[in-house]
């Protein structure tokens, strides 16, 4: 799904503006019509139409004229402007996706340039920006016939009323007069009838919105029911254990990472799952939080207890440095004081003074940093299991063993397990995890 973002902002923000433009104004051409299509019926029965050398009268025939040149152009308008709803649709798509190129490029303009891809990237946007071109010319052909078959409907209907008139005034049946009010009457009921033709371009902008909300609101419908369906259970349970049963993980295509995995850690435990690049560690600890929906087997976690996944790279939310420390936690949930206690702890003592700047902290900090300030959270908010991704990857041995020492002394309670990728890790760790890979594939598990 492209863009869920505009889809849940931009989206959502045109639909309601149009669907209260366009009720309103239908509500008003709905009025007109009540209002003067009586009128009109009553003007249009006082005469009789000639036809075939008689005299015919037919109640309300101008109404009935009306109603057919209005289903006949409504017709035509669709057959016309129909390609202004995908249009529109990939206009939305286009540009988002060029919005989203150059956040992109942002947040990695010093990675861009270190790597020398400037001229790729330029290349990228362009190309991204000729999609928003071409739609646009696109839409201005296509709205500009429109425009013309429109603006021809509207003048030709001005004439409807008098060449429909015209046999009765010159046969005497009705005077000039009759023939204005009628005109303003017709006037009057086909404009209200002709709301479609009038409304086109802005119904197609509202129907492209309604089609990517449908589309988002499918898509995670169908997600929904995927996790429903999946054969991977994630049990929460009273007793202060993680266990695994019989499970199986695969990829979202189909190919077995792990296969009969059965093991549990009791509370206050300190794990390490070990493995080569690849084998399953990652998405290990996805299953157990509740993320990854492609496997079988149970696991039951602990229910009510504090818990928190650190990933390899944090997450840093837009704010202060306060608000990125406390993460998850809202902001001001610590005293700064506490705060400055873990920064030095961790060798952080030059962002003290710093943490009421707002920044694009992904950019400020070096890698080694952002994984300390990781490490920070965890002492910050005391969770009582927790989980490490590779967190210390990019610390030296004596920052890593600091870490690990600061969890051990700070929170000694807390049950740990961690995904590790250098085997000195598992020196902090009191039992290990192994996933070894098979021949066929697939990968055994190994508990000690």
């Amino acid at each position: 799904m492209d863009n869920p973002d505009q889809r849940v902002a931009e989206d959502v923000r045109d639909f309601a503006a149009s669907a209260l433009g366009l009720s309103l104004s239908l509500l008003g051409s709905l009025a007109t019509l009540v209002s003067f299509g009586g009128l009109l019926w009553t003007l249009s029965g006082i005469w009789a139409v000639p036809l075939h050398g008689r005299h015919v009268h037919v109640p309300g025939f101008l109404l009935w004229v009306a109603l057919l040149y209005a289903g006949l152009s409504t017709w035509l308008t669709h057959v016309v402007g129909r390609r202004l709803v995908p249009l529109n649709f990939d206009r939305l798509r286009y540009e988002a996706d060029f919005r989203y190129g150059l956040m992109r490029f942002r947040d990695n303009v010093e990675v861009v340039t270190l790597s020398r891809g400037e001229a790729l990237e330029r290349r990228n946007a362009l190309a991204r920006f000729e999609h928003v071109i071409r739609n646009w010319w696109q839409l201005i052909a296509a709205q500009r016939r429109l425009t013309v078959f429109t603006g021809v409907v509207g003048q030709a209907n001005g004439v409807v009323p008098l060449l429909v008139a015209a046999p009765a005034f010159f046969a005497g049946l009705i005077t000039l007069g009759v023939i204005a009010q009628v005109r303003f009457a017709y006037g009057q009921v086909s404009g209200a009838l002709n709301w479609f033709v009038n409304a086109y371009q802005e119904i197609a902008r509202w129907r492209a919105n309604v089609e990517r909300l449908s589309t988002f609101a499918e898509v995670i419908d169908a997600t929904a029911k995927d996790l429903e369906r999946s054969d991977l259970r994630v049990v929460p349970v009273e007793t202060p254990v993680l266990r695994l049963v019989d499970l199986k993980l695969e990829t979202s295509d189909g190919r077995v990472l792990i296969d009969g995995a059965s093991a549990a850690v009791n509370a206050g435990e300190r794990v390490v799952i070990t493995g080569p690049s690849g084998a399953g560690k990652t998405t290990l600890l996805r299953a157990i939080a509740g993320i990854w929906p492609f496997g079988r087997g149970r696991i039951d976690v602990p229910a009510g207890v504090h818990t928190l996944f650190v990933p390899q790279w944090p997450y840093l939310p837009l704010g202060s440095l306060r608000t990125i420390l406390s993460y998850p936690a809202p902001e001001g949930t610590f005293p700064d004081t506490r705060i400055h206690e873990v920064l030095r702890l961790l060798g952080l003592d030059h962002l003290t003074t710093r943490l009421d700047d707002t920044a694009q902290w992904d950019q400020q900090l070096s890698p080694h940093e952002q994984q300390r300030l990781a490490i920070a959270r965890v002492l910050l908010n005391e969770p009582e299991w927790v989980f490490l991704d590779k967190v210390t990857s990019s610390l030296d041995d004596e920052a890593e063993k600091r870490a690990y020492t600061l969890l051990a002394e700070r929170l000694p309670r807390m049950t740990v397990i961690s995904v590790a990728q250098r085997p000195e890790v598992a020196a902090f760790h009191s039992r290990r995890w192994t996933i070894v890979p098979n021949p066929v594939g697939t990968a055994s598990f190994e508990v000690a």
